[in-house]
């Protein structure tokens, strides 16, 4: 399990929040 998938399995809320801050960024990281 990634640190992204964590947070994904920790709530929606953070999740979105996440993706929300990072965008593009976290896809570049290899995000899904």
């Amino acid at each position: 399990m990634t640190f992204a998938e964590f947070f994904t399995f920790d709530g929606g809320r953070i999740a979105t929040l996440r993706l929300h801050y990072d965008g593009p960024e976290y896809l570049a990281k290899g995000g899904r």
